[in-house]
């Protein structure tokens, strides 16, 4: 019975040793993974840090983009919505080798001026998104296909090329280029056309053709040509009673050129002429021949008048008004270190843009 008991005891104090060692090995195991938790977070602080001086100081160094992509860490911020760094000098770099590969003798903007060039155009794009979304505009693949398709290639020989072409003066290459330059200019066509389409009085065209047709029957009735153009054109032939000049064929738009050229000398047209600019009042004043410089072949030539009714059916003016109200009305924070490409935006007296300067890191918050 004793040898049983002695046996249990060794037993137990066997089973006893291991199990400390085992306790302190976990205590062991854990310290260590909390030194090296510790020191990976205070590893990630100071890289944080150090990344964040590295912007604020503008470096373009590996580490200060790597640092700020990883972090996104951004350089400005318009609404709360956020403009990376990275974008930032990606879009500079962009510029300079614009500059950098011009033969056409454009005047270099200061590096000042090119920073605020990229920083407007980034704040603007990331605000027209923010409008955009409340006036339910998007654009499809497919739209910004057709764009590509129809308006930028045909300017080259061929998709490489232009590939090619777009590398060599922007560093980018054709996809790039789309997405950074095609897609926020064709998002802002459409959201104008949105939006004036919400402002514009569905009356107004027909309203500016009875004011035409009414002018047109006075003078018809007798009244001076000249003195109703000073008085009613909207373009600056006003000044001179609506005189055009002489012009050949080609000159005009075909709806205008068609109209001109069926007229005889000091003939008035009977009926408005209708462009992409409005209602037009037509008379030909005088007519001749002359000889083309470059074929020496004979042209037809007419000198005439046009009184203009503008329907301002492509003026976008209110849309930029509209914008520019916007703009001026949002909260727009920008990287210690760099301008407000919009500070002389504050002084305008109808409101006033809440524009700060501020900490690299508190554009975060």
């Amino acid at each position: 019975m004793d040898e049983e008991k002695k046996h249990s005891a060794h037993e137990e104090s066997i089973g006893t040793v291991p199990e400390k060692k085992s306790d302190s090995g976990r205590n062991t195991v854990s310290l260590l993974l909390a030194g090296l938790g510790v020191a990976v977070v205070v590893g990630l602080i100071i890289w944080y840090v150090v990344g964040i001086q590295s912007v604020k100081a503008l470096s373009e160094s590996k580490f200060a983009l790597t640092t700020a992509q990883i972090f996104r860490i951004p350089v400005a911020s318009i609404e709360g919505n956020k403009i990376p760094y990275g974008e930032y000098v990606d879009n500079l770099n962009a510029m300079r080798k614009f500059y950098d590969t011009d033969t056409t003798g454009l005047t270099r903007p200061s590096d000042a001026e090119m920073s605020d060039y990229v920083l407007s155009r980034l704040l603007i794009n990331e605000l027209t998104k923010i409008v955009a979304g409340e006036y339910n505009v998007s654009l499809t693949q497919e739209e910004i296909n057709s764009v590509v398709d129809t308006r930028l290639l045909p300017s080259f020989e061929s998709r490489e090329k232009a590939d090619e072409e777009i590398s060599g003066r922007y560093g980018w290459n054709l996809d790039q280029f789309v997405q950074k330059i095609v897609y926020p200019a064709e998002l802002e066509t459409k959201l104008s056309n949105a939006y004036l389409e919400t402002v514009r009085d569905p009356n107004a065209k027909e309203k500016v053709k009875t004011t035409a047709q009414s002018v047109l029957d006075r003078i018809k009735g007798g009244e001076s040509f000249e003195q109703l153009a000073s008085e009613f054109g909207s373009d600056s032939t006003k000044d001179q009673g609506g005189d055009l000049g002489w012009f050949g064929e080609g000159a005009m738009v075909p709806q205008f050129e068609a109209a001109a050229f069926a007229l005889k000398k000091g003939e008035l047209s009977s009926e408005l002429v209708e462009t992409d600019f409005g209602y037009h009042i037509l008379r030909v004043d005088d007519i001749r021949t002359t000889k083309d410089q470059t074929t020496g072949e004979n042209v037809k030539e007419v000198k005439a008048r046009h009184i203009l009714f503008a329907t301002n059916e492509n003026d976008t003016a209110p849309f930029a008004d509209f914008m520019n109200s916007r703009l001026l009305s949002s909260e727009i924070r920008v990287s210690k270190g760099l301008r407000n490409p919009f500070e002389e935006l504050t002084t305008a007296p109808t409101s006033t843009p809440e524009v700060q300067t501020v900490e690299t890191n508190e554009v975060m918050e």
